[in-house]
C-alpha cells in the first residue's frame, strides 16, 4: 500500500523503505534519488489507498466509459474500423479487415518482409504488383468479377480504386437497408473467392475462371445465408435474382 512507504505527519512526508537488500552500487543510489524525487513531488493526502477511474466522474470502472474515452482519443485517428458481420465465418470478417490494411501476404508484402520470391507481379495478369488494391480492384480478374456480381444484383457497375472503396460501396447503392448488408458480404465474399483463386494457382497451379469464381460466390452466399441468420428467408432461385427482401 502507499500508505506503508509514504508517511504524512504535519504536512511533512517520509518515506519509509523496507529492502531485503540497502542500494549501494552508484547506479542503484541514483535510482532511488530519482525515485524519492518523484515521489515527494506528489501530492498526497490522509485518505485510504484505493483504485480510480478517471474515465468517470464517480471513478468508477466501466465498458461505457472506455467507449467514451476512445471516441475522444486521437490515438485512433486515420484507422478504419471494420465493420463485423455475423453471418460469415470468423475467417472472412478477419480476411476482410487485413485485406483492408494491407496486411495480406500478397508478393508486394512479402517482398517488404524480406522473403524472397521470383517476380512481385499479380499472378492473374502478370501485368503490376500484386498488392491487395490491385489484386481486388485493379486486376482484370476483379474487374470480372465486379462487373458480374453487379449485373447479378442490379446495381451499377462496381468501381473501386482501394479495398476501403469496396467495403464501403454498399452505402451508395440505394436500396433497402438489409439488401446494402446482403451486399456488403457479398463484396467480402468475392473478395476472399479472389484469394483464394489466387492461392490456388500459385500453389496448386490452378487457373480459376471469372465464371467459377461468382459460381462459388454465389453456393457460399445462399449456404451462409440461410444457415447463419434469421432476418430473412430466401430460396436457391430467389437468390439467384438477388430477390430476397
Amino acid at each position: 500500500m502507499v500508505a506503508d512507504t509514504v508517511k504524512v505527519v504535519d504536512g511533512a512526508v517520509t518515506l519509509v523503505w523496507d529492502w531485503l537488500g540497502n542500494p549501494s552500487s552508484t547506479e542503484e543510489l541514483e535510482q532511488l534519488q530519482n525515485c524519492s524525487n518523484l515521489l515527494f513531488s506528489t501530492g498526497y493526502n490522509e485518505r485510504r489507498d484505493k483504485w480510480l477511474w478517471k474515465g468517470s466522474k464517480d471513478g468508477m470502472f466501466s465498458v461505457g466509459s472506455v467507449q467514451k474515452e476512445l471516441q475522444i482519443s486521437n490515438h485512433h485517428v486515420g484507422f478504419y474500423a471494420h465493420e463485423w458481420c455475423k453471418w460469415i465465418p470468423a475467417k472472412c470478417n478477419i480476411f476482410a479487415w487485413r485485406a483492408e490494411m494491407e496486411r495480406l501476404p500478397t508478393r508486394v508484402e512479402l517482398r517488404k518482409r524480406k522473403i524472397n520470391i521470383e517476380n512481385e507481379l499479380c499472378v492473374f495478369c502478370g501485368v503490376q504488383e500484386e498488392t491487395a488494391n490491385h489484386l481486388f480492384t485493379g486486376c482484370a480478374m476483379a474487374a470480372g468479377v465486379w462487373q458480374a456480381v453487379s449485373t447479378w444484383c442490379g446495381i451499377p457497375h462496381i468501381f473501386a480504386f482501394t479495398v476501403k472503396d469496396l467495403m464501403e460501396m454498399h452505402k451508395l447503392i440505394p436500396m433497402s437497408a438489409r439488401r446494402k448488408e446482403v451486399l456488403r458480404v457479398v463484396i467480402i465474399i468475392a473478395c476472399w473467392r479472389i484469394w483464394k483463386a489466387r492461392n490456388e494457382r500459385i500453389f496448386e497451379d490452378r487457373k480459376s475462371s471469372v465464371a467459377e469464381i461468382v459460381a462459388d460466390l454465389k453456393a457460399l452466399g445462399f449456404l451462409w445465408l440461410k444457415n447463419r441468420q434469421n432476418f430473412v428467408c430466401v430460396k436457391w432461385k430467389d437468390w439467384c435474382n438477388f430477390q430476397f427482401v
